[in-house]
C-alpha cells in the first residue's frame, strides 16, 4: 500500500466507480498519472520480495494478477490495472479523473484461499 500512497496515485471510491458494495469486499481503488505498464512495474517491484513467481495477464485492456505470499501460500491478493480511457462510461462524467489520470487500479485484499 506504500506504493499506492505515492503522489502519482489517488485513491477513489470503489462503490462510485465499480458498483455499490465493492468497498465491502475490502477492495481499494486508485487512479494514477502513470501509464499501465509503469503501474504494473512499480507494483511488481513492491511485492516481489513477498510473493511467488508468476506473470501478469492482459485481457480486454486490463493487466491483472493474483499473488500468493511466499511465507504463507494459502494467502493471496491481487491487482487489476487498466487505462482510464478504456472506461469512458465509468469515468467520463468525472472531470477530476477523465483526462487527468492515465490508469485505474483495483486492489483485492489478502484473503485465505483453501486449495
Amino acid at each position: 500500500m506504500q506504493t499506492l500512497g505515492a503522489k502519482e496515485f489517488k485513491e477513489i471510491d470503489c462503490d462510485t466507480f465499480y458498483g455499490e458494495g465493492m468497498s465491502n469486499t475490502g477492495a481499494r481503488c486508485f487512479v494514477s498519472v502513470l501509464k499501465r505498464e509503469e503501474v504494473v512495474a512499480r507494483l511488481s517491484a513492491a511485492v516481489k520480495p513477498f510473493v511467488g513467481s508468476g506473470a501478469w495477464v492482459e485481457d480486454y485492456g486490463q493487466y491483472h494478477r493474483s499473488f500468493r505470499l511466499s511465507a504463507a501460500p494459502e494467502y493471496a491478493f491481487g491487482f487489476g490495472v487498466s487505462r482510464v480511457a478504456y472506461s469512458p462510461d465509468t469515468f467520463r462524467a468525472y472531470p477530476e479523473i477523465w483526462g487527468r489520470y492515465e490508469s485505474n487500479i483495483v486492489y483485492s485484499p489478502i484473503v485465505r484461499e483453501d486449495r
